[in-house]
């Protein structure tokens, strides 16, 4: 499996040390590694096989390929092992008194759980959705539902900066909300399931029934 670094990393990079953030976003990348390699561990369980991890200004995504079954209970296992991962580190920091690392991985487990693509939580409420309507209209649904997530998160984080207090993980989490949405092309909804189990008729065929 291969790590390849986004070219997008250098500027995100310079504006880090620029506003004296890198401590901070290289303790959070740390962390957004564990919660990939849980994902790709799980992954290999269900026999699927590692192609890559992307990292990007957005975060981590890991790209499978291989064969599964893609059933909702392997859709609930494979994206609910990084939320987990970062939840069970937060328990293990905050025992040993790192509240910095407690809060980062809580942090971590409880945006990625929200049901909103391209999140994990979002990935999962898709697979479900699916199934009841279809995956064009699922897709459909949680784009709509994203983007408008994602605008207000945006207006979140422009509030904030106004105020003098700037969130950039609200600046961060809305351009990746927003940005998938738009895209509607799979550039940042690494959706592993069905890319690994279903080809473009049978994906028609799914939505002319519903």
């Amino acid at each position: 499996m291969k790590l390849r670094v986004s070219l997008w990393m250098i500027p995100f990079a310079v504006i880090s040390v620029l506003t004296d953030n890198y401590k901070q976003i290289l303790i959070a990348y740390f962390c957004i590694t564990i919660h990939e390699f849980a994902h790709y561990f799980v992954a290999m369980l269900l026999g699927m096989e590692g192609k890559e991890i992307v990292f990007s200004p957005f975060g981590a995504h890991l790209t499978l390929s291989g064969n599964m079954t893609g059933s909702v209970t392997d859709a609930i296992i494979l994206y609910s092992a990084g939320p987990l991962i970062n939840g069970l580190l937060g328990m293990i920091c905050i025992l040993f008194g790192n509240s910095e690392l407690y809060r980062i991985n809580l942090t971590l487990m409880a945006v990625n759980l929200i049901p909103l693509t391209p999140l994990d939580g979002g990935m999962i409420f898709k697979r479900i959705l699916s199934d009841k309507l279809g995956i064009i209209k699922a897709r459909r649904i949680l784009n709509a539902l994203s983007f408008f997530a994602g605008v207000i998160a945006l207006i979140l984080a422009v509030l904030s900066w106004v105020s003098g207090r700037i969130s950039y993980s609200l600046f961060i989490l809305s351009a990746f909300m927003i940005g998938n949405a738009l895209t509607g092309n799979g550039l940042y909804e690494p959706d592993i399931i069905c890319n690994a189990v279903l080809d473009s008729e049978k994906i028609v065929g799914s939505d002319k029934k519903n």
